[in-house]
Parts: C-alpha cells; sequence; structure tokens
C-alpha cells in the first residue's frame, strides 16, 4: 500500500514523485486532450480486461500477487476499469494535475490523528515515503506492512477503518 504525499518543496519525498512539477505545466494544458486520447486508446480493450487484469496478476510484485488473485479483487478491478471507461479516462490525467501542484498546507501543521500503513514490498511507492512523511507529521505512526505491496491496503482494511472508529469513537467522547 502506497502513501502519496507533496511533489514540491522540502516535504516532496524523495524519489520519482519529484518528476511530477517538471511535466504539471504540459498536463494541466493537456489533461483533456490526453484524457481522451487515453479513452479511446482503453475503450476497445475493454473485451480483454479480464485477460489483462490476469497478466498483470502474473507480472505484479510478488507481494501483491496474493490478493491479485482472490476472484473479489478480480471482479472489482474487472468492473472499475470497464466502467471507469464509459465516461472517460479524464480523471486520472487531471488527478495527475492536481498531484504536481502545492498542496496548500504543510504536512508539519497537520494536528489530527494519523497513522500509516505502508508496505516494506510496495514495488511502486517506496517504503521511504511512507518513513519520510510520517516523521514530517506531528505525533504521527507508521505502522509497516511486512511483506506488504502496494495493494497491502485491501488486506489491511479492517485494520485502517478499525483504526478510524477508535479515534472517532474517543473524539466523541471529549
Amino acid at each position: 500500500m502506497g502513501i502519496n504525499g507533496p511533489t514540491r518543496g522540502e516535504e516532496s519525498a524523495p524519489g520519482y514523485t519529484r518528476m511530477l512539477p517538471l511535466v504539471e505545466p504540459l498536463l494541466a494544458v493537456l489533461r483533456i486532450p490526453l484524457g481522451e486520447a487515453l479513452t479511446h486508446l482503453v475503450r476497445p480493450l475493454r473485451t480483454f480486461t479480464s485477460q489483462g487484469f490476469d497478466l498483470y496478476t502474473r507480472v505484479a510484485p510478488a507481494s501483491d500477487r496474493p490478493i491479485m488473485r482472490q476472484p473479489e479483487m478480480k471482479a472489482m478491478f474487472v468492473y472499475d476499469i470497464e466502467t471507469a471507461v464509459v465516461g472517460g479516462l479524464r480523471a486520472p490525467m487531471s488527478d495527475l494535475v492536481v498531484f504536481g501542484r502545492e498542496w496548500g498546507f504543510s504536512l508539519r501543521d497537520i494536528s489530527v490523528p494519523v497513522r500509516f500503513w505502508h508496505g516494506d514490498a510496495d514495488g511502486i511507492v517506496p517504503l521511504s515515503h511512507g518513513e519520510f512523511q510520517a516523521a514530517m507529521v506531528p505525533d504521527a505512526d507508521l505502522v509497516m506492512c511486512p511483506g506488504g505491496g502496494h495493494f497491502a491496503g485491501f488486506i489491511l482494511a479492517p485494520d485502517v477503518l478499525g483504526w478510524i472508529d477508535d479515534v472517532w469513537s474517543d473524539r466523541s467522547q471529549h
């Protein structure tokens, strides 16, 4: 399970995400045409969504393969891909633009309880991102998930939701 964070300034985690601000101005201008092009490229592939998912599962980081092999995961991803294409894929381009911009606040100014969960085998977002950002947020906790990959959040959902419930229960009693 990965952690996304600021991509600009001293609070940006070291690594590949620091490159996003370099292309953000171009993406901001081209996000609609790129989203339309992506939509038209992906729509014809919908009939191969199941096979594409199976292929990804075979080449995915080893840490993610067990969760990806669950029939419920495949059903969710296939449904998400097939329904996302119906309305077009402009949103992912807009997400990249927003992700490349200033957040407008500092991680150091967060004053609510925060807990980061990060897999130590995430092949997409390195553990160093979680460690870096958890160190920036006052009183934050970092829960390392041994063997957890980018999709560990699907396995850890009961822990995450339980923690949120505990935090909100404690806050409502004060």
